[in-house]
């Protein structure tokens, strides 16, 4: 923890050897704990004017190109990294969010799916990825990114609640049932999965059950007025 030391450290064996490259990326590293973010990047290309393939400068002062909000700047050290070393796992999940603001939404798609393959950032991944499907109307594929995220955390509420609202999307009525009941266990005051069950359930003419529901809901909410009028309904 006594970066101050360290980067005195790096300083004097820069010094001695003005050619010492880890030197310069360690020094790098150390200044981002700072959150020096410019003399960090000044590091990372001094090391790489030493060694042009040195993948963890160009990863690190990606890094440090999107804390400073210079995403196309950013997005081109990630883009070296992978020219290099394709298999530099998690520069995907990185570049994916750069790409994000930058707006590039399919290139994020394809940098998710690329962090996915490797292993690296997987729930985060899943997530992102599903959202953006999500924009694009492609459910189906959101859907299945909702099977692996629910896998990975079977126990989140509103993972549950939210494959059972993509289930809806598809009409698989019986399956998001599945899923808001399954949300209801894990949090009971979760009165959103009320509100689609019950809806579901008088889509598929459950009136008794879609009563219970919308009761439920008045519950947490009195003034809901659909719910209102559902309760009044059966």
């Amino acid at each position: 923890g006594d970066y101050q030391g360290a980067i005195k450290s790096y300083s004097d064996a820069i010094e001695y050897d003005s050619e010492f490259a880890l030197a310069y990326y360690n020094r790098g590293n150390t200044k981002m704990e700072l959150e020096d973010y410019e003399g960090a990047i000044e590091d990372y290309t001094r090391a790489i004017n030493l060694n042009y393939r040195d993948t963890d400068s160009y990863y690190n002062r990606g890094n440090a190109k999107r804390k400073l909000k210079d995403l196309e700047g950013s997005e081109e050290d990630y883009q070296k990294t992978v020219e290099i070393d394709s298999g530099y796992a998690c520069v995907y999940y990185n570049r994916g969010l750069v790409r994000e603001k930058l707006e590039n939404f399919m290139g994020a798609i394809d940098d998710y799916t690329m962090s996915i393959v490797f292993d690296c950032n997987t729930l985060n991944c899943y997530l992102r990825r599903a959202a953006l499907l999500a924009n694009f109307q492609k459910y189906s594929e959101v859907l299945e990114d909702y099977n692996e995220i629910v896998k990975l955390e079977p126990k989140k509420p509103s993972y549950n609640y939210n494959r059972g609202y993509y289930n809806t999307k598809l009409k698989n009525y019986s399956e998001a049932i599945k899923d808001y009941t399954k949300a209801i266990e894990l949090n009971p005051d979760y009165s959103d999965a009320y509100y689609n069950r019950g809806n579901i359930n008088n889509k598929l003419g459950n009136f008794k059950k879609a009563r219970l529901d919308f009761e439920k809901v008045l519950q947490f909410n009195p003034e809901d007025e659909w719910a209102k009028e559902m309760v009044k309904k059966f």
